[in-house]
């Protein structure tokens, strides 16, 4: 058993959300996690599944009196909720892309102005945000996801220093491809154009293969309660096979030649 902590993790309903919920509270730990519509869910055993839309302020506002109500305070913030934008850029409409940002970088800057108040008053607490691998390999057509992604990293790096002097602690999880349902969730843009084909199809297919054959998201919710655990956590956690890796090839290797040995490991045909 770990010290008792009070930790709210946005979309927790399925994947790696749900992993964490119930790593955390095999732990001991008191957690609320959240989704859009809990009762379309098996109901968790050990922890909380509450209603949050975090595109929505009321809905936020109503969550976390929800947990102070209960618990009268929040130790631990994880931002887990989000979703895919697919396809070539040129293909979603402006209002596809607003959707994608609202809910994958805004959504987590809703929840993180709504608890700041209370963990500044603490004078403690931890902020995890859920990050991509995506964001540092770079992808095609998942131009907006990895945008939204980039955007909440660079957030975070600065949010991280603002914080320190009251005991606050910021850091970002990057997973790689582990088994979950965000390719259930992906959406297209609207706009489809045949001039893109076959590339499209053939890296979309690669990536929701990846997701729905990787591993299960154990490591991610096992580096969440190392995080907790340490009285100064690191700002930036890889976790997943490869990554590593493909980091440094993507820093140091020629672009072409990156994107080529991306391709023979996702399985994606040269034109």
């Amino acid at each position: 058993m770990i010290d008792q902590k009070i930790i709210l993790i946005t979309g927790a309903s399925t994947g790696i959300g749900r992993a964490i919920a119930d790593r955390l509270a095999g732990c001991g730990f008191a957690v609320f996690g959240t989704s859009r519509r809990p009762g379309e869910y098996e109901q968790p055993r050990g922890w909380d599944l509450v209603e949050l839309d975090v595109r929505s302020d009321e809905s936020v506002a109503r969550c976390v009196e929800t947990v102070l109500e209960k618990e009268r305070r929040i130790d631990v913030l994880i931002n887990s909720a989000g979703y895919g934008l697919g396809g070539a850029a040129e293909e979603a409409a402006i209002e596809q892309v607003r959707a994608e940002f609202e809910t994958d970088f805004f959504g987590l800057v809703r929840m993180i102005k709504a608890v700041l108040p209370l963990m500044r008053r603490q004078s403690s607490g931890t902020i995890i945000n859920m990050s991509s691998g995506n964001a540092a390999v770079r992808l095609p057509f998942s131009a907006y996801y990895n945008g939204a992604k980039c955007a909440v990293e660079g957030f975070s790096a600065s949010l991280r220093r603002e914080l320190r002097p009251f005991g606050i602690h910021v850091s970002v999880i990057e997973p790689a491809f582990f088994k979950s349902k965000i390719s259930e969730t992906i959406q297209m843009g609207q706009n489809r154009i045949e001039a893109y084909e076959p590339w499209r199809t053939m890296w979309g297919e690669a990536i929701k293969r990846s997701a729905l054959q990787g591993p299960p998201p154990d490591p991610v919710a096992r580096c969440v309660v190392r995080i907790i655990s340490r009285r100064k956590p690191r700002y930036l956690y890889l976790v997943g096979s490869g990554l590593r890796l493909s980091r440094w090839a993507k820093r140091w290797l020629p672009e072409d030649l990156f994107y080529w040995g991306m391709q023979k490991v996702l399985g994606v045909r040269s034109k």
